[in-house]
């Protein structure tokens, strides 16, 4: 009897306890995956790799077993060339003995193995003119250039480095994502001898020119612009319009303008080049989101002109807000989100007017902290803004935006606010204590601006009644900082 109990007793204590040793496989496997997206990673030489899949299976012999089962986890490969002095600090700029620390040849090895044939994710960064080291890597990476699904490339000082891509033969067959940029707009420019390497990719449909603020211009390439489904760059007016012209098939697109400067010509010959647009018209039938950034006044002509579009429903805009109403006039279809940012307004027009013209929007975001809205009348507008909404016909509609579902605003913090708190409550107010019919608001997001504590309870009693009100605070009187006195430095001579 004794010996059966401790026979028991033993078999219970060789019993894992914890829930994740008893995970079957398939679940696990996803816990595993839904690592991937947490952003960790771990060096490996100079380059940051996923941390999840190298740590996950260091853990045990069963987790091991998982990770390395687990095709979907070695999938994403991330390069990084820099520049190392002496002393182990990076740097970037001539004069210096750089030590190039480059990703393990070996480890990259494991990892195409573990991943099998699953679609690859690349993600290659240099900062180094040239390094040998790094055409060791490309050209294994090339290899399985079958199996691209994703592919980024960004450099800082030249983009030579990836010479070494000209030598792919026979197309991107999965390729279906393209991120081509520099780290800023002084870097090197794209080699001409990579501009047509991305021409037999028939899965590719997103591509990426630049970087998400625009500050880098987009490399002149060579693309199968018909079968793009989303795009983003920064170039001049007319090889903009000559790109918008062959990409009908696009749903999301986000544009910059500049005036192009070639060495090449004058400046006379410049300008007269870039007023040429070759085409007559840009019909874009299935674009839904159209993204402005830093849309300078030339970019005008473009819009009245050329631009049709009868699916729009999303605009982010960048610019003068006169240059919207175009836009409203070309598009067939009506407008329901409109996110406004580093604008500008000079009278006579007005914020108002612009929202009057969109009737049927449902969601505003506009974020008045920018120090373009200083050089016009930006605190009168937003008043104004903010009374107009309050307005409301005999019909018990609104004047401006009767079907405003969600608002966002990003306000200065500034102390000529103070009296406009009022006015944005009773706006969120008002648009909330209507019949059950006629309400349509259902978040409000407002933020910058402080609040002083009874109208923060009055935003608490809505959020009780179920409105979604987020990212409030309450106001906080500025007040300059103590003046310190400037310390003498000693002297270094003795008396």
């Amino acid at each position: 009897m004794l010996e059966s109990k401790d026979s028991s007793s033993s078999v219970a204590l060789a019993t894992p306890t914890s829930p994740i040793q008893e995970c079957p496989f398939e679940i696990l496997e996803e816990i595993f995956k839904s690592t991937m997206d947490l952003g960790h990673t771990r060096k490996i030489g100079s380059c940051e790799v996923p941390v999840a899949p190298w740590r996950l299976s260091s853990v045990c012999s069963r987790w091991r077993a998982v990770a390395h089962a687990s095709p979907r986890l070695w999938t994403n490969v991330c390069i990084q060339v820099f520049s190392f002095d002496a002393n182990g600090s990076m740097h970037n700029g001539p004069g210096f003995e750089s030590l190039s620390i480059t990703y393990p040849l070996d480890a990259l090895e494991e990892q195409l193995s573990l991943s099998k044939d699953a679609p690859l994710s690349i993600d290659l960064s240099a900062r180094e003119r040239q390094d040998s080291y790094l055409d060791q890597l490309l050209l294994r990476l090339i290899n399985e250039s079958h199996r691209w699904e994703s592919l980024s490339i960004r450099w800082r000082d030249s983009a030579r480095s990836f010479d070494t891509l000209a030598t792919i033969g026979g197309g991107l067959p999965r390729l279906q994502r393209l991120v081509i940029h520099p780290y800023s707009a002084v870097c090197g420019k794209w080699p001409t001898v990579l501009n047509s390497l991305f021409t037999n990719a028939p899965s590719l449909r997103e591509v990426f020119l630049c970087d998400e603020d625009f500050y880098s211009h987009s490399p002149r390439l060579q693309l199968p612009w018909h079968q793009l489904r989303r795009l983003r760059m920064r170039e001049s007016l007319e090889w903009i319009c000559d790109v918008l012209s062959r990409t009908t098939e696009l749903v999301d697109c986000e544009i910059a303008t500049y005036v192009y400067k070639s060495d090449s010509i004058s400046r006379e010959e410049e300008d007269e080049e870039d007023n040429q647009i070759l085409v007559d018209y840009v019909n874009l039938p299935r674009l839904r989101r159209l993204g402005l950034r830093r849309w300078k006044p030339e970019g005008s002509k473009f819009i009245e002109k050329y631009l049709i579009t009868s699916s729009l429903s999303n605009l982010e805009f960048q610019g003068h807000l006169a240059e919207i109403p175009p836009i409203l006039k070309n598009a067939t279809c009506p407008l329901q989100t409109l996110k406004l940012s580093q604008f500008i307004i000079t009278r006579p027009f007005s914020l108002v007017q612009l929202l009057q013209q969109a009737p049927a929007l449902s969601h505003l975001e506009i974020d008045w902290n920018s120090k373009y809205h200083y050089s016009c009348n930006a605190i009168d507008e937003f008043i104004d803004c903010i009374l107009a909404m309050n307005n409301v016909l005999l019909s018990g509609n609104f004047v401006v935006l009767p079907k405003l579902v969600s608002i966002r605003l990003a306000l200065p913090y500034n102390c000529e606010l103070e009296h406009a708190e009022g006015p944005v409550c009773q706006m969120v107010e008002s648009r909330w204590n209507r019949p059950a019919a006629r309400r349509t608001l259902r978040s409000a997001h407002i933020s910058g601006m402080g609040f002083h504590p009874h109208i923060l309870a009055r935003f608490e009693e809505l959020r009780l009644e179920g409105l979604e009100i987020n990212e409030l605070r309450e106001f906080e009187p500025y007040e300059e900082p103590p003046h310190k006195p400037r310390k003498r430095k000693a002297s270094s001579h003795s008396s």
